[in-house]
């Protein structure tokens, strides 16, 4: 890491321009925790790696009691994930056919959280979205909701969802 940022510095002060194909960032939010954000973009697309401490803040936020739906091991886990940067909750904007679409993945603590929490769940990968600049219809929202009652709790899940439509158009498990 350090000689990245050796790199880094040395680029700077010469004047070279870098392109990096991808930047982590570490970030400390008012209550002092620390997030790991890992952002990837190459040309239109995007992709925006999400913590499980984020997604867990977002969501108790919408009224999702994070803490009575996960066991303490699986809560502690999801933590111990940040801190080795294990997780695998991930969003992704790309174009298929020239469509706009996003791609969701959560892990299989978070897709627990979104099937036994209820809408806040679902609201809380909304906001999510929408603060990364891909904002989700309402109706994409509740085509997520709709495919949780089928899916297995504990497994991690995909959703791919067209921009123009405001379909999930599939899903499947990670």
């Amino acid at each position: 890491m350090s000689s990245k940022l050796i790199s880094l510095s040395l680029a700077a002060l010469l004047g070279i321009s870098l392109t990096l194909p991808a930047l982590n960032v570490q970030a400390s939010d008012a209550s002092g925790n620390d997030s790991f954000v890992q952002t990837v973009k190459t040309n239109d697309d995007a992709t925006y790696y999400i913590s499980n401490r984020e997604i867990f803040d977002a969501m108790q936020k919408q009224g999702v009691d994070v803490q009575s739906i996960l066991s303490p091991e699986e809560y502690q886990s999801a933590l111990n994930q940040d801190m080795l940067r294990q997780g695998s909750n991930w969003l992704h904007k790309y174009t298929y056919k020239g469509h706009s679409r996003i791609t969701v993945g959560v892990n299989s603590a978070i897709v627990k959280l979104m099937k036994y929490g209820g809408q806040g769940g679902v609201y809380a990968i909304q906001a999510l979205l929408a603060a990364r600049g891909m904002p989700m219809d309402p109706g994409a929202a509740a085509g997520i909701h709709g495919t949780l009652a089928s899916i297995n709790a504990s497994k991690g899940h995909w959703w791919h969802i067209d921009l123009k439509t405001h379909k999930v158009v599939a899903h499947g498990n990670q």
